[in-house]
């Protein structure tokens, strides 16, 4: 589902991915709550690193960009 969330850009499939997170994350009991919960912070955490290095990567880029324009 991981796999799925970060190759695809569709919004119903992103959408489907969360939706499937959240349920087990909320609905599971015992160890695949606790697992569920897990993964969902692994994901978060990602995503935080990869809007991270985003950030940064477009900001390399609009400074070469002025850079080049001045």
């Amino acid at each position: 589902m991981k796999q799925s969330f970060f190759i695809h850009g569709d919004k119903e499939a992103l959408r489907s991915c969360v939706k499937a997170i959240k349920f087990c994350s909320t609905e599971s009991q015992g160890e695949l709550k606790d697992y569920a919960l897990n993964k969902l912070k692994n994901l978060e955490d990602e995503l935080i690193n990869k809007l991270k290095s985003a950030v940064k990567e477009a900001a390399v880029e609009n400074f070469q960009f002025c850079v080049l324009l001045s």
